[in-house]
């Protein structure tokens, strides 16, 4: 899992959180980040490396995702579109390695053979 921070160059390292700061804080872009009174964003914990992928799913989804809504009203940033199909990669690299280890976690995974995820406890059922 590549956890580095990607920075197409300054001005959007100026711009923008990288995916795991935009997480924790909700927002990726610098300049709208409004903190609430005295909240201070906390970085989820995880405990093995299934739920630290899924947390890479996580972060790297919301990126790209905050990124389009930014995108719809500065569509001539192409910083902002590089950033993003940067993170939109990261994100489909992973939820590919997510479901060829542990299963399915979207309806148009394609390499299903069975719907074999109802074989399996469910998240909150695990302990």
């Amino acid at each position: 899992m590549n956890n580095k921070n990607f920075v197409v160059n300054s001005s959007s390292k100026e711009m923008f959180y990288d995916a795991n700061e935009g997480f924790i804080k909700g927002n990726i872009q610098k300049n709208i980040y409004d903190m609430y009174k005295d909240y201070i964003p906390v970085e989820p914990k995880v405990k093995n490396e299934k739920e630290a992928l899924l947390l890479f799913i996580q972060k790297s989804g919301f990126a790209t995702h905050d990124l389009d809504l930014y995108l719809d009203t500065h569509p001539e940033s192409k910083d902002a579109l590089e950033l993003r199909n940067y993170y939109l990669k990261q994100y489909h690299d992973a939820l590919q390695r997510y479901q060829e280890k542990y299963g399915p976690l979207t309806l148009g995974f394609e390499n299903m053979k069975t719907f074999s995820w109802v074989q399996f406890p469910w998240p909150w059922e695990e302990k």
